[in-house]
């Protein structure tokens, strides 16, 4: 059932996870649990005994909860959660031992992973402080990125047999092509080797490439080629003309539609004649347009200049002619001043490298990472998400000339790949959308967020907004959804998943491709239902796939509701087989069948209980 909730202010004060207090609670006798009310759209909790209830009053509690609720323990069936905004309420509740017999402040997730090769020179403490501006390692702190997940770089030939490389690259161009510094410093950015105690992480991790020369074919079909072949990413740091071309737009249109973000560099401020011209593809519709920001220490100077300061887009403070692309059809911008990164001269080479063209693969990486842990989102949505949690680059001083110009913010790769975390079904939670201002670009979020709250935050001009949750979108004070002519905000409740399919064509064997010299994937044959089938459907300990013919070659994989392989077999399928499903967790599952040629493919969702 939808229903649209108009934009209204619907509760007041302050909320801000990231200052309150938590506390774990036992409570002796359930009869005694404190009780949970909302009214007029405030949190308020209340106990049996009245001081109990002034207290709770008293420091403002947000929530009070079950700690455990799925745990098998007795003990831990007594534990609460309780989040309160100030210091001092533990000391109080501690007075009431009859019904609290422990209290106890406990700490939010604290931040503890750092690849080995974060650091610059490995093994010094030096990080790499264009990867701390983007703030990568929370996101590593989510996930490390899926080694099945394919970003996709059309570009010049990559160093494959480089140290931060080897091993990660697929190529759709078959053929010898001499290594160029262009495409490895670019796949460097996306996914090069990380925490293997060298060289630099790619923004990627564990993230695999795929990669297609830029001029076989022409560049735009590269482009569309990858994304057929199974990159759900792609990135274009390069540009193929300075004026719009209907034609590749429909290109572009196309990749979209198939479920592929698209990353592309935004210019390099001499590009097509200057910093506010437009430049192609990076200014056409549905592309996440990528420009450049400094990195490097307020009042760092180089030859006696002020150079490439934080979240600053003049490379040199105060002189125009130093900027990358800034006109309105830029999306984000990233590090792109002397970021360091592998290089094509030799196996263990590395210098610095700049540009948009560095920019863009560090977005396309975030976005693999983003993917990882919600393989529900489409394009749309990973680009919505990109912008609500960008910094804010509007309130520089040296950035004022470029306001209008700036895109939506910097990227911050921690707080875009918690929010695409806390919006996959399989986590729920609430999304925090706060504190910004946005009069342009559409947002859409509509893959199954339990709830959406917004805060300190507007949305007016030219901005539109689509908002879907499972339970509730709350709208905190100094929230302002006021659409202009033509613009829409549209917010409803819609108890029910959704999952955006990625409609790529499988990409053929190496084998095949050597045999034909074509780049064409072979006929894929569906398997139907009269093939093969899977039962019982829940399963509990073993799965059983049934088939009436012979597939001597096949691969079976299965991967959970974040797209992660779970589990892989090489086996024929003749007959009835069966896989051991016990060691799953109860839950949503994909099993994909096919054979080593890609000549046909199977794949069915089924429930583990």
């Amino acid at each position: 059932m939808k229903s649209k909730i108009f934009p209204l202010l619907l509760l007041a004060g302050i909320f801000s996870y990231g200052q309150n207090k938590l506390y774990y609670i036992q409570v002796s006798d359930e009869n005694n649990a404190p009780k949970i009310t909302e009214i007029h759209g405030k949190i308020a909790v209340t106990h049996p005994d009245e001081g109990v209830t002034k207290i709770f009053s008293k420091y403002n509690v947000h929530s009070f909860e079950k700690a455990f609720p799925t745990s098998k323990t007795p003990y831990l069936q007594t534990i609460y959660l309780l989040e309160a905004e100030k210091d001092g309420i533990a000391e109080e509740l501690k007075n009431y031992s009859a019904y609290f017999p422990l209290v106890e402040e406990t700490l939010k997730p604290g931040l503890l992973y750092t690849p080995n090769d974060y650091y610059s020179p490995p093994g010094s403490s030096n990080p790499i402080k264009s990867l701390e501006l983007i703030n990568v390692k929370e996101a590593w702190d989510y996930t490390h990125g899926d080694p099945n997940f394919k970003i996709g770089i059309s570009d010049t030939p990559i160093r494959l047999t480089h140290e931060d490389l080897y091993g990660k690259v697929t190529s759709l161009t078959s053929g010898s092509m001499t290594p160029d510094f262009h495409g490895t410093a670019v796949s460097s950015q996306a996914a090069a080797n990380t925490d293997n105690n060298r060289g630099i992480p790619g923004t990627g991790f564990n993230s695999r490439i795929l990669f297609k020369w830029m001029y076989d074919g022409s560049m735009m079909n590269t482009l569309l080629a990858l994304s057929q072949k199974g990159a759900r990413v792609v990135n274009a740091s390069w540009y193929n003309s300075c004026s719009y071309s209907a034609i590749d737009q429909l290109v572009i249109d196309e990749i979209h539609d198939n479920g592929t973000v698209i990353v592309v560099a935004a210019g390099n401020g001499g590009t097509c004649g200057g910093p506010d011209n437009y430049v192609y593809p990076a200014s056409y519709n549905h592309v996440v347009s990528v420009s450049s920001v400094g990195y490097f220490d307020v009042g760092y100077t180089y030859n006696n200049l002020p150079y490439s300061w934080e979240d600053r887009v003049e490379e040199i403070i105060g002189d125009p002619n130093t900027t990358h692309q800034h006109n309105d059809m830029v999306d984000l911008r990233a590090p792109g001043v002397n970021v360091l990164g592998a290089l094509a001269d030799t196996d263990s080479s590395y210098g610095g490298a700049w540009g948009t063209s560095i920019a863009a693969p560090q977005v396309a990486g975030v976005v693999a990472l983003m993917f990882s842990v919600n393989n529900c989102l489409n394009p749309d949505e990973v680009e919505s998400i990109l912008k609500l949690t960008s910094a804010n680059l509007d309130n520089i001083p040296e950035n004022q000339p470029y306001v209008g110009k700036l895109g939506a913010g910097r990227i911050d790769a921690g707080k875009a790949t918690r929010m695409a975390w806390q919006m996959n079904p399989v986590n729920g939670g609430e999304v925090l959308i706060k504190d910004r201002n946005f009069k342009k670009w559409d947002f859409e979020l509509t893959s199954s967020a339990e709830s959406i709250r917004i805060q300190n935050e507007s949305f007016t001009q030219n901005a539109n907004v689509k908002f879907k949750a499972k339970k509730s979108i709350t709208l905190d004070t100094d929230t302002v959804l006021e659409p202009g002519t033509g613009k829409s905000q549209y917010l409803y409740i819609d108890d029910t998943n959704t999952c955006t399919v990625f409609n790529f064509r499988p990409a053929k064997s190496e084998d095949l491709v050597k045999k034909t010299g074509k780049e064409e994937a072979p006929k894929i044959t569906e398997i139907i239902n009269d093939d093969i089938s899977i039962y019982p459907v829940p399963v509990k300990d073993n799965l059983f796939i049934k088939t009436n013919k012979d597939f001597k070659n096949s691969t079976v994989k299965i991967f959970d509701m974040s797209n992660r392989l779970v589990l892989e077999k090489n086996l024929p399928i003749k007959g009835t087989v069966s896989i051991d499903t016990s060691n799953l967790l109860n839950g949503v599952y994909f099993i994909d069948i096919s054979d080593s040629n890609a000549t046909f493919h199977y794949h069915k969702k089924f429930v583990k209980q």
